[in-house]
């Protein structure tokens, strides 16, 4: 496993704790407390937006402020709600947990459930690269294939490269400190391949995207996907995923500055889509739909012994097989003296089958519980199946805004023999549990 010094991050990370227990707020964002500023992440932010007009007519006495809803980044919309001594969102978008210093002063409320999806151009890439590993993800990022005399020169990485061992002193990253030593990066999918000599070009986003701190924890370190923090013995911070952004991406190595990076998903995905490159980047489950878009198996070569590749399928997602797999999250302060109504939202939007969670499906993310697990009970079983022979050719009532029938799986408006066998799939899959 890789250690790094990251002193200067975490002495970061200590005052910025201190900056946010300065001030309560008192006040809220809103001269209008029954409007509601949200901002934050890019990957949340096209749900939130979908469904804020329905959320606006339910009669909640609250409203979401239209006029200043932003998207950005995870990092941004926490930072906004945290904000001293004016305190500017409500509500933060976010799509990474958050950070030991947040959670002191914050609450992170389970949304729905995404996944990093590895992405490359697909009328430029090899048409063999189609898997790889987490190991081999970081190191194109970390420009660890232009290490090696086959398939690299120097300076650029090309998708036939081979394995590397990186020599001492190791790689010096962002912050000018070396790491990785000794480590070994194996070849790319298409060392030996004749034809494959395509240079890759590289995309990344925002420092403080939620997105890319997730990626870059999850890879640098082994990461946990889904879990509640966990303590392993070869973790350099014990407990992983609460220090998101602590391991980052050095993508820095790659020439990749503020100046280049993307802020947006949408941007990422336009980009990779439009390129006239071999380009690779990431974003949310919700982004992988244009032309041009070749989503990527991945395998954990990392953390623990299981070297099947995954795709980012919702049944692998929502199982937590697929090894980037994610929480989107609503984040409110804790002393934010609008909470209550902070607190309308977010409650309206998790409940269960709610046109929040239905808004998450039609923007390509998951709801927090399977529309495969009728019955909830995080399992896929022989009730699931039962109910979903009872509603068979039932219409769908929530494409006119009432109440939905779960097992129409696939979304049509109607219960039928794609359901069922869409659901015959999923039996006795045991869905991942909310922490």
């Amino acid at each position: 496993m890789f250690t790094k010094n990251k002193t200067l991050l975490f002495l970061g990370a200590a005052i910025m704790a201190a900056a946010l227990t300065v001030s309560a707020v008192s006040a809220s964002v809103n001269s209008d407390p029954t409007k509601l500023v949200i901002h934050g992440s890019t990957t949340l932010g096209p749900v939130i937006d979908y469904v804020t007009a329905t959320f606006n007519s339910a009669g909640q006495g609250v409203t979401i402020d239209t006029t200043n809803f932003v998207q950005n980044s995870s990092g941004a919309g926490i930072g906004d709600l945290n904000a001293a001594p004016t305190q500017l969102a409500d509500i933060a978008m976010s799509s990474r947990a958050l950070k030991s210093t947040e959670s002191a002063v914050d609450t992170a409320t389970i949304a729905g459930v995404d996944a990093v999806v590895i992405m490359v151009n697909d009328a430029h890439t090899p048409t063999d690269v189609t898997t790889l590993t987490k190991q081999q993800i970081r190191g194109i990022y970390e420009n660890v294939y232009a290490l090696t005399a086959a398939g690299g020169d120097g300076t650029h990485e090309y998708w036939d490269a081979g394995a590397v061992t990186v020599p001492a002193p190791g790689i010096v990253g962002d912050d000018g400190v070396p790491y990785d030593s000794g480590v070994a990066f194996p070849a790319l999918p298409g060392h030996g391949i004749s034809g494959d000599h395509v240079q890759i070009v590289v995309y990344a986003r925002n420092l403080d995207s939620g997105t890319r701190g997730f990626l870059g924890d999850s890879i640098a370190h082994g990461g946990c996907v889904f879990a509640t923090p966990q303590v392993t013995s070869a973790d350099p911070v014990s407990v992983t995923n609460v220090y998101a952004n602590y391991y980052p991406l050095e993508e820095q190595l790659m020439g990749i500055t503020d100046a280049n990076r993307f802020g947006s998903a949408q941007l990422m995905e336009d980009n990779i889509s439009t390129s006239t490159a071999a380009a690779i980047g990431y974003a949310g489950v919700g982004y992988d739909t244009e032309a041009h878009i070749r989503k990527i198996n991945v395998i954990d070569d990392i953390s623990g012994s299981d070297r099947t590749a995954y795709a980012a399928t919702p049944i692998n997602i929502y199982s937590n097989h697929y090894h980037l797999s994610r929480y989107l999250y609503l984040v409110t302060k804790n002393g934010d003296s609008n909470l209550t109504n902070d607190n309308k939202f977010v409650q309206w939007f998790e409940t269960l089958d709610s046109p929040g969670q239905d808004a998450l499906t039609q923007k390509h993310e998951l709801r927090i519980v399977p529309d495969q697990d009728i019955n909830n009970t995080g399992t896929i079983g022989s009730a699931d199946l039962t109910q979903l022979g009872v509603d068979y050719g039932k219409s769908d009532p929530s494409l006119t805004g009432t109440t939905h029938l779960r097992s129409d799986i696939d979304r049509v408006g109607s219960v039928g023999s794609a359901a069922l066998t869409d659901l015959g799939y999923w039996y006795g899959v045991t869905v991942q549990a909310l922490p």
